[in-house]
């Protein structure tokens, strides 16, 4: 098993050195495949191990995805928030509380 492994390493390092990083993407994508469609067609316990794996790894990928579109709209909204929400209202409820003559409330009563 390991001079199996070491063989294999020894191929993959001179696949990458003599071929480039796209040979050796394709070699791993065909063993990939090679070794999924026998996993399915045996029906073994790995195969269904993998299977969980592959999915869990998929919703993983698409719960990134909505969560950086989530930051991305939170950002935007927080923004458009600032810009038309909270500073206007902010100061017109202000102008509202200090009423038609706003100069009186800082002037003393004699």
């Amino acid at each position: 098993m390991e001079l199996a492994s070491g063989l294999l390493a020894a191929g993959a390092l001179a696949l990458l050195i003599f071929s480039g990083p796209l040979a050796l993407f394709i070699a791993v994508v065909v063993a990939t495949v090679i070794m999924v469609t026998l996993f399915i067609w045996r029906g073994s316990r790995l195969w269904s191990n993998m299977r969980q794996c592959l999915i869990a790894a998929g919703l993983k990928g698409a719960w990134l995805v909505q969560r950086i579109e989530v930051g991305a709209c939170a950002a935007r909204w927080g923004e458009e928030l600032q810009e038309t929400g909270s500073g206007p209202v902010v100061a017109d409820l202000v102008r509202h509380m200090l009423g038609d003559d706003p100069d009186s409330l800082f002037i003393p009563d004699d």
